[in-house]
């Protein structure tokens, strides 16, 4: 009995180091993830567009907006969309486009110029537009 229970607190003890060796991987792997350039620039505008929103910077029709679209060819988010901090609605009126250009294409300062542009989805009228210089590095 006694050989039993000290083989299982071994084992035990080898599925604690285990688990806690690759936790501790994940958690490396999920943070240099975090800071790839691409994440950093997302995260910058995602930033600003909660700042902006907090100040009263932005339309009334942004808290109408039923789609996104993005158009980010001047950075490679590999190939996904950028995840951005915008609530959208079913039933909106607008639709958000949000276009990435690489600020100088070339120098690599990683800066980049973001268009936001709220379009009316009835008509395709633009109703606003919006500029901003983002830094990814």
């Amino acid at each position: 009995m006694k050989k039993i229970l000290s083989a299982a607190f071994v084992l035990f003890g080898f599925i604690i180091i285990y688990l806690s060796i690759s936790t501790n991987f994940l958690n490396e792997e999920n943070l240099s993830s975090l800071t790839t350039p691409e994440t950093i620039l997302t995260n910058a505008i995602n930033k600003d567009l909660i700042d902006m929103k907090n100040r009263g910077k932005l339309p009334e029709e942004w808290d109408s907006i039923r789609n996104i679209k993005i158009n980010a060819s001047a950075i490679n988010f590999s190939n996904q969309s950028p995840k951005l901090a915008i609530s959208t609605t079913p039933d909106g009126k607008f639709s958000l486009e949000c276009t990435i250009l690489n600020e100088n294409p070339s120098s690599k300062d990683g800066r980049y110029l973001v268009k936001f542009s709220i379009i009316e989805i009835k008509n395709n009228n633009q109703l606003w537009e919006q500029f901003r210089l983002y830094q990814r590095q």
